[in-house]
């Protein structure tokens, strides 16, 4: 009978042995990167959800309750107000309209959409939005406000860069103004 000869270990690996190993955790790497950036990707994109159906409800419901989207008409109370008042004019000012849409979201309000930040009198409805400004657009960073008339339902961006947010004081409808986003 042929002895075994004993095993002989020097204590270190191969070149292909290690070539291997870090072949397979360049691959694992490779996968777990994707999985991060994708999941930062997909809670953006929640995010910018969460974002446009809570500013889409408050149009909504300030819609039903004064007959006419915000930024439409005067934030500019008619009352006298103990706090602050609405300054924003209204459309078709653009910079009035801007202002009178956040106005008329963040504040207490009057059936004709005078706002001021005292819950007081005449000043019984909202405030619609609980925040001083418009929320940034989660995927661009940017809460800049686009108003347009334009009456349609199909809207989309036209932004050159993404922006923030687009609405259409005509119809109430909001959406990123971002060309990949504006679909949600």
């Amino acid at each position: 009978m042929d002895a075994i000869a004993p095993i002989r270990w020097d204590g270190g690996f191969t070149l292909i042995e290690l070539l291997v190993v870090v072949v397979i955790l360049a691959v694992l790497a490779g996968i777990l990167i994707t999985a991060v950036s994708d999941s930062a990707v997909d809670s953006q994109e929640a995010a910018l959800v969460s974002t446009l159906t809570g500013l889409r409800k408050a149009i909504d419901v300030y819609k039903l309750e004064h007959g006419t989207y915000p930024g439409q008409t005067s934030a500019q109370p008619t009352q006298a107000c103990s706090g602050t008042v609405g300054k924003g004019k209204g459309w078709p000012d653009n910079k009035g309209a801007k202002k009178a849409f956040v106005e008329q979201l963040t504040s207490y309000t009057t059936s004709a959409g005078g706002a001021c930040s005292v819950f007081e009198g005449t000043f019984r409805y909202g405030p619609y939005f609980r925040a001083d400004a418009l929320p940034d657009n989660p995927m661009t960073g940017s809460n800049a406000l686009k108003l347009v008339d334009d009456g349609d339902l199909a809207m989309s961006s036209d932004a050159k860069s993404p922006k923030g947010w687009k609405y259409d004081v005509l119809t109430g409808k909001l959406i990123a103004d971002d060309q990949d986003y504006d679909h949600l």
